[in-house]
C-alpha cells in the first residue's frame, strides 16, 4: 500500500510540473518532453480536430535538474536536501518494480517499460496531457461548399432597326434667339466717327444711350482710394532645442537562478549574499518565494546557460548541492 502511494504521489508531481514545463526528468531513468500539434482536417472528410499537446519520453536525459525536487520541496515544505532525499527514495522504488514487473503505470501520464536490452520505454495515453490553455477544445465538422454551375444568360438581342430622334423647338425661345442676333449684327456693323473729327462724347455715344443717363454717368465720379500694404515681417522663428536621443539599454529578465542555499529569514540570507559579493559572486542576490528565503549565486537567462554553469558550480565542495530554480 505504502508503495502504490509513492507511484501514485510521484505521478501526481510529474503531471503537476507537466501543466507549466515541456519537460520533467526522473533522474537516472528519463525525461518527459512535451510538444505541441496544431489543429488539422482530416483527409477526405469534414472533421477538423483540435490542437492537442503530446507526450514523448528521452531516455538519454538522467541529469537530475532540480525540477522535480523543487516540486517536494513546494509540497512538504522543507529544504532541498530533505526533498532531494525523498526523490530517490521514489525513483529507487520505480527502478525496482521496473526490474521485477517489466512496467509501472503513471497515472493520467503512461507506461514506463523496462526491456531485455536494460533499456526504458515509454507508451503515452491516449487522453492526452492536461493543458489549461487547450481546455475544452473538441473536435467539430464543416461542412464542405459545393460549387454551383454559372449561369449563362442570352444575350440581348440587338435592335439594328433605324431610330429617329424627335427634337421639338418653342416658338417663343425662338423669337428671342432671332432678336439677339439681329441685336449682334447691328453693333457690328454700327459706323464709326469720321477720322480727323474728334466728336464729343455725348454726341457720339447718344446714338446707343438715352440723353438722362449720359448726364448722370458724367456729373458722377468714381473715388478710388488708394489702398497702402505693408510687407509683413515674419516673427523671428524660435530655436529648437536638438534633443539627442541616446540608446536606452533594456536588461532581459533573467528567470533561471542557481540556488545554493535556504534560510529562514531575509536578514541571515542578505548576511550570506554580502558575504558571497566580498568572495567575488557580484550577482548573488536573495529570492524569496513560498514562506522560504533562498540565495542564488548567479542567474541566466536561458535554462541551458543555468545547467551549463551548474556543472561548473558543483565542482566546488560548498556548493555540490547546488540546483536550478526558475522564478
Amino acid at each position: 500500500m505504502y508503495y502504490f502511494c509513492t507511484m501514485i504521489e510521484l505521478a501526481q508531481h510529474i503531471e503537476a510540473l507537466l501543466l507549466d514545463n515541456d519537460c520533467v526528468i526522473l533522474p537516472g531513468v528519463g525525461g518527459f518532453i512535451t510538444h505541441h500539434t496544431p489543429a488539422a482536417r482530416v483527409k477526405g472528410t469534414s472533421t477538423i480536430l483540435p490542437p492537442t499537446r503530446l507526450i514523448g519520453f528521452n531516455p538519454q536525459l538522467t541529469m537530475n535538474d532540480g525540477l522535480l525536487t523543487q516540486s517536494y520541496m513546494s509540497v512538504y515544505h522543507t529544504n532541498y536536501s530533505d526533498a532531494s532525499r525523498r526523490v530517490e527514495r521514489s525513483i529507487k522504488r520505480l527502478i525496482a518494480t521496473l526490474h521485477k514487473e517489466g512496467s509501472i503505470h503513471l497515472p493520467h501520464i503512461g507506461e514506463v517499460h523496462y526491456d531485455i536490452h536494460n533499456a526504458y520505454s515509454f507508451t503515452a495515453y491516449d487522453d492526452k496531457i492536461t493543458t489549461p490553455d487547450l481546455y475544452g477544445l473538441d473536435s467539430f465538422e464543416i461542412p464542405l461548399l459545393k460549387e454551383k454551375s454559372m449561369l449563362r444568360l442570352p444575350a440581348a438581342e440587338h435592335n439594328h432597326a433605324n431610330h429617329f430622334i424627335e427634337i421639338k423647338l418653342n416658338r417663343t425661345y425662338l423669337y428671342r434667339t432671332a432678336a439677339v442676333a439681329a441685336v449682334a449684327l447691328f453693333l457690328i456693323f454700327l459706323p464709326t466717327p469720321p477720322t480727323g473729327r474728334q466728336l464729343p462724347t455725348h454726341e457720339y455715344s447718344a446714338r446707343l444711350l438715352p440723353e438722362e443717363l449720359l448726364k448722370q454717368i458724367e456729373t458722377e465720379s468714381l473715388s478710388i482710394t488708394p489702398v497702402v500694404v505693408r510687407p509683413q515681417t515674419s516673427p523671428p522663428a524660435t530655436p529648437v532645442e536638438a534633443v539627442s536621443a541616446q540608446p536606452q539599454t533594456v536588461e532581459q529578465p533573467k528567470p533561471y537562478h542557481i540556488i545554493i542555499a535556504s534560510m529562514g529569514n531575509t536578514r541571515d540570507a542578505e548576511a550570506m549574499v554580502s558575504a558571497l559579493a566580498s568572495e567575488g559572486f557580484a550577482d548573488a542576490r536573495a529570492i524569496g518565494g513560498n514562506g522560504k528565503v533562498r540565495v542564488a549565486i548567479q542567474s541566466y537567462i536561458t535554462r541551458q546557460e543555468a545547467y551549463q554553469a551548474l556543472t561548473d558550480i558543483r565542482k566546488n565542495e560548498r556548493f555540490r548541492n547546488a540546483w536550478v530554480l526558475k522564478k
